[in-house]
């Protein structure tokens, strides 16, 4: 994935490359404060939502205790009336109230607890119970034993001070039965007589808790005592649910979100201690969240299109900015395509564009400079090969005329001074021919032979070359076919005869041996001569003036010819390959080149011009 991205960011154009980092490195943030943005809207809805169930929570939980407080009042008030006390002991005891005694009950005490409630509007009812059925009823305040068994609270025993919540009142049966109500129920007790009746006062739920009996899918509320048991609410809800694993903290009130059966709802635990239980509401969230995800895909879409139409603009902007930056870019392709003329248009010095396009300019300039420069070259070059031709010409006419000396010597049977003149000619016909500039080594050693042929002209004494040169193992390079630069052993050899062997009385040998080293694809030619030597100071001295160390003069045993043969092998090879001296004064001077291999095993000899002669038979052995 990550290569294919790669290779997509190199097809890009510049300015497409450049869009692409502006975009990453400011619509990117941005992205991501859109994302803090929504998460933190989110956040703020959810916690407003929450304090506003909050405050409806804590409205209704004192709206409670204002309705409770009524009932404790009203209560009070009907048990502090003494007649009433008085007429229910009568009642319980048996004795019979007569008409006109029941007439100044009804005008002078139920009325004035009537007027207590029709004058609060919360109350629904207020109602007084006797412990007997036998008694007048005076509605709507004093009624019967059994009539209060209609009540569903009174088919059990009740304890005194507690509240009967959500039932249907029944109480007559021609009425209307009225569903949703909860009563405050009281025992009225005297010292004497005991328990004389029941004082019941009872709301309407609706009007106290209205969020138990709304029809929301958004909204639900249930009632629940200390244990989780619901009391009030609709049973095996969502909220039931949630408070039958005892979870749930029942005694502090608290609001927070939550999840109950899949749904993300608000929760609210609200203890109504007036009441003796908890109320819970969950408000859902889904209405929340799916308004804000239809807000997300609309703002998602709108940075969409904002994100191209910047794009578009961007790029059109990083074209226009580079436009001089494709001109030379342009300039480049077609000078590369042989249109020499190319340039760039000029610009601003003052910018960084203009300065570029300057150097484009200048660049194409010089190169053009360059190749009328190689074509001189070249130019000269043919003038110099015309000259090397007529240098051949001559070299000819001097061959031509050592050629008619051999052969009035051996008209006269001088054959040594025949051979001579041979030996010249060949010298000289392979030190002047330069049309190639390397040599092989069966090359060099022949113009060796040829060379040593001469010197022996000049010595009583034969100097001889002796070769070591092992044929080649199956797969090894061999040593003779090897290429290197033209003269490159002859200075060697003629150090090895002016500064080793010459003054020396009796015949000298000079040894040629080859080592191979196939492990590290090179080869060794050491060159020995059994001469005069050289002491410490002078092969140091030798060797840093080969080296470069020490400035060489034209003096002799200056070892420049070394130099020059040193200076020639690291151009044509490279610094690890050249020359090591070692010498003892009195005995022998080496001179080890080394190599590498240039010419495989099975590569053909260049060059040779058929000059090996006999040097296969001579590998081991000495030849003059």
């Amino acid at each position: 994935m990550t290569n294919c991205f790669r290779r997509l960011i190199r097809r890009m154009t510049f300015a497409g490359q450049i869009t692409l980092v502006i975009c990453v490195f400011a619509l990117l943030p941005m992205l991501l404060l859109a994302a803090y943005l929504t998460y933190s809207t989110r956040a703020v809805a959810v916690q407003s939502r929450i304090g506003d169930l909050r405050q409806r929570t804590d409205q209704l939980a004192t709206q409670v205790e204002k309705a409770a407080e009524l009932c404790n009042m009203s209560t009070q008030v009907f048990l502090n009336t003494p007649a009433l006390i008085d007429h229910l002991t009568r009642l319980k005891n048996g004795e019979q109230v007569h008409g006109r005694e029941l007439k100044a009950f009804y005008d002078n005490d139920i009325a004035s607890l009537e007027k207590v409630v029709v004058g609060n509007p919360y109350l629904y009812e207020i109602r007084v119970y006797s412990v007997t059925d036998e008694m007048n009823e005076l509605v709507p305040i004093l009624y019967s034993a059994s009539r209060m068994k209609r009540l569903p609270w009174a088919q059990q025993e009740v304890r005194s001070g507690t509240w009967q919540l959500d039932f249907s009142d029944q109480l007559f049966d021609s009425y209307a039965v009225t569903p949703h109500v909860m009563s405050l129920v009281t025992d009225i007790t005297t010292g004497d007589a005991g328990k004389v009746g029941t004082l019941e006062v009872a709301l309407k739920m609706e009007s106290v808790l209205p969020a138990l009996f709304t029809e929301s899918k958004e909204e639900w509320a249930v009632l629940v005592d200390d244990t989780g048991q619901v009391l009030v609410g609709p049973q095996n809800d969502t909220l039931a649910d949630a408070v039958a694993d005892g979870s749930l903290d029942l005694t502090t009130a608290a609001t927070f979100e939550t999840e109950l059966q899949g749904h993300s709802v608000l929760l609210s635990v609200q203890p109504l201690t007036a009441l003796g239980c908890t109320y819970l509401q969950a408000d859902s969230l889904n209405s929340l969240y799916t308004q804000m995800g239809r807000r997300l895909v609309m703002g998602a879409f709108c940075f969409a299109l904002l994100t191209v139409g910047t794009v578009l603009l961007i790029h059109r902007v990083c074209r226009r900015m580079l436009r001089p930056f494709y001109a030379a870019f342009d300039a480049v392709n077609r000078f590369s395509e042989g249109d020499l003329n190319a340039g760039v248009p000029d610009g601003d010095p003052q910018s960084e564009v203009g300065r570029f396009s300057a150097g484009i300019n200048e660049m194409l300039c010089r190169i053009r400079q360059l190749m009328q420069d190689n074509v001189t070259r070249e130019l000269l070059g043919k003038n110099a090969e015309l000259r090397a031709l007529q240098n051949q010409i001559n070299a000819h006419f001097i061959y031509n005329v050592l050629e008619a000396i051999k052969m009035m010597a051996e008209i006269d049977e001088e054959f040594e001074i025949a051979d001579a003149v041979t030996n010249l000619a060949k010298l000289l016909r392979y030190s002047m021919k330069w049309t190639n500039r390397n040599a092989t080594i069966a090359e060099e050693v022949d113009n060796i032979r040829h060379y040593l042929a001469l010197m022996n002209l000049r010595f009583d004494d034969t100097i001889s070359l002796r070769l070591e040169i092992p044929a080649p193992l199956p797969g090894e390079p061999d040593i003779l076919e090897q290429t290197i630069p033209k003269m490159s052993l002859q200075p060697i050899v003629e150090n090895a005869v002016v500064h080793g062997i010459e003054g020396m009385d009796g015949d000298a040998e000079i040894l040629l041996r080859a080592v191979p080293e196939p492990e590290h694809h090179a080869y060794r030619l050491e060159i020995v001569d059994h001469g005069h030597g050289m002491n410490a100071a002078t092969v140091a001295r030798l060797k840093a003036q080969i080296a470069g160390e020490v400035q060489a003069h034209g003096s002799s045993g200056n070892g420049l010819g070394l130099k020059n043969v040193q200076d020639r092998i690291h151009m044509a090879f490279g610094a690890p390959y050249g020359l090591t001296v070692s010498s003892e004064e009195g005995h022998y001077t080496k001179v080890t080149v080394c190599l590498p291999y240039t010419i495989p095993h099975d590569g053909p000899a260049s060059g040779t011009n058929g000059q090996e002669g006999d040097l296969d038979e001579n590998r081991s052995g000495s030849g003059r």
